[in-house]
């Protein structure tokens, strides 16, 4: 998408937590639910787990199909498509061999080279290998065009009440300048009654969190 300037403009992605887990305060063994996610975590992203332990049948190899609480590094598969790329540039294998993920990602892409055949790998290659899916997303990310929100902790109390009507007043303000229905001069009104309407407050919140990390 072109900008103003020329250059590509920055998208800011959202790291804030999207689902929770929570246990019943009559629960006997609220314990079980940080074992199940740390079985979890270490199966499927140590560099010696089993990413495919956690299976469905032979079709559908993914993990996260039977476990009942699980928990994603943000960048786990850009970090697979980088050390797949790093191989096929060195060909040094213990790139490959040093992350369990990555050996059977990888092998999966070789499956599909070596046979062609659609059920052989095919997916995997279109996301993990040079050319696919996360080689676009790691070059925006190396290049500067996406960046992830600092923010990544539960909403805070302002959020909670305001947040709904503040994205609602900003894609309908976004549209109507993209649409040409108002002008780009209407941007420092919004800016102005968004801060007034709890963005102001909930930006507070925010560089507050951030301050006790």
């Amino acid at each position: 998408m072109p900008s103003v300037s020329g250059k590509p403009p920055k998208q800011i992605v959202g790291s804030a937590a999207s689902s929770y887990y929570v246990a019943n305060k009559d629960c006997e063994h609220p314990e079980a639910l940080f074992k199940l996610m740390n079985l979890f975590t270490r199966t499927c992203f140590s560099d010696d787990g089993d990413p495919l332990y956690f299976i469905t049948s032979e079709e559908y190899r993914e993990p996260f199909k039977l476990a009942p609480v699980q928990a994603w590094p943000m960048t786990k598969n850009i970090d697979v498509y980088k050390r797949i790329k790093e191989y096929r540039d060195t060909k040094d294998e213990s790139v490959i061999n040093g992350n369990e993920e990555t050996r059977q990602m990888f092998a999966f892409c070789k499956k599909y080279d070596e046979t062609g055949v659609h059920e052989g790998g095919w997916d995997y290659k279109r996301v993990f290998d040079v050319g696919g899916s996360e080689a676009v997303l790691s070059d925006y990310l190396d290049n500067g065009e996406i960046q992830y929100d600092g923010f990544y902790g539960v909403p805070t109390e302002t959020m909670s009440s305001k947040l709904s009507s503040l994205q609602k007043l900003e894609a309908e303000t976004f549209s109507q300048i993209i649409m040409g229905a108002s002008s780009v001069d209407e941007f420092d009104k919004f800016v102005s009654e968004w801060n007034k309407l709890g963005g102001s407050k909930i930006t507070d919140e925010v560089n507050d969190w951030a301050k006790s990390r």
